[in-house]
């Protein structure tokens, strides 16, 4: 199967880069092609759309409290809760 992963954390020094050594060589291990975007220190570069297509799952090893800016400008949303899913579940009509 192929895997798509996003990993991060508050301070994107080692965590972010630990996680996704582990989860691309756990992933191998099992015969499993795992594809890692980090949001880490040193930046993002974001997964590509077809690998992103091409993926049977997705893993979230996050701990930050903002989506991406490639995430914000895809879906032009500017953050006023600490995640998309704290906007989404605030919507007011």
């Amino acid at each position: 199967m192929k895997f798509v992963a996003v990993t991060s954390c508050p301070t994107g020094i080692a965590h972010t880069y630990m996680a996704a050594e582990n989860l691309e060589q756990t992933g191998k291990d099992q015969g499993h092609d795992v594809q890692v975007e980090t949001q880490g220190s040193a930046g993002t570069i974001p997964l590509s759309d077809e690998v992103i297509a091409a993926a049977d799952g997705v893993i979230f090893a996050a701990d930050q409290p903002s989506s991406s800016t490639h995430t914000q400008r895809a879906l032009d949303w500017t953050p006023k809760h600490p995640n998309l899913l704290a906007d989404l579940e605030n919507i007011q009509p």
